[in-house]
This record gives structure tokens, C-alpha cells and sequence, in this order.
């Protein structure tokens, strides 16, 4: 019990890292990553046990977000435009984030009625 215990926590995390580097490319830098590049930072999640605020913060800080919203604040219609944009990644986020939340509670109540079966 033990291992599949193990396994189906190591699965989760997997998936879990995936979907938040996912996410973070699109929201942060607006473009699906290079498979190197993703597979590192996935890498780096599990790893590293990285949390969400760690991973959005070393995207939005990075010099490519920062670049990018650098050529998007040109005039103040693009600003205006950028601003939608954000509140809309930020949504989508937000709704990400609250889907992440409800698999890991359904995971874990699963794993502690497996847990109690066995």
C-alpha cells in the first residue's frame, strides 16, 4: 500500500508541476515553451518543491515578462489593452489555481480512503 501510496503522490505532483509551468508560460510570457525549457522548469518544481507564488514570481520577474510588457505599454490604448489582458490571465489563473486545488482535495480523500481500506 505503501508504494502505490508513493506513486500516486509522485503522479500527482507530476501533473500538478506540469499544469502550473504550463500556465505560467502562458500567462507570463504569452507562448508555449520549448520542450528543454519546460521540461527543466517542471523538473525544477518537483524538485525544488517550488509552490505557485514561487513559480509565478520567478515568470513575472523575469526579463522576457518585463520585456514584454515593455513593448505592450507603448501608447496608452496598448496599456489600456494590456490591462485587460492581465485581468484576464489573472482569471483564468485564478480558475486554474482553484481546479489544482479541487483535484488535490479529491486526490487526498481518496488516498485516505485507500489509505483506511487497506
Amino acid at each position: 500500500v505503501g508504494e502505490v501510496l508513493a506513486s500516486h503522490r509522485a503522479y500527482y505532483q507530476l501533473r500538478v508541476c506540469q499544469e502550473a509551468v504550463w500556465e505560467a508560460y502562458r500567462i507570463f510570457l504569452d507562448r508555449i515553451p520549448g520542450t528543454t525549457e519546460y521540461q527543466r522548469w517542471v523538473h525544477a518544481c518537483q524538485r525544488e518543491s517550488l509552490c505557485i507564488a514561487d513559480i509565478a514570481r520567478n515568470f513575472s520577474d523575469s526579463e522576457e515578462h518585463l520585456d514584454l510588457i515593455r513593448r505592450v505599454k507603448t501608447t496608452d490604448g496598448d496599456c489600456a489593452c494590456a490591462a485587460q489582458r492581465a485581468r484576464k490571465a489573472h482569471s483564468r489563473a485564478r480558475a486554474s489555481l482553484k481546479s489544482l486545488q479541487s483535484e488535490k482535495k479529491s486526490f487526498l480523500n481518496w488516498t485516505h480512503q485507500r489509505a483506511s481500506a487497506g
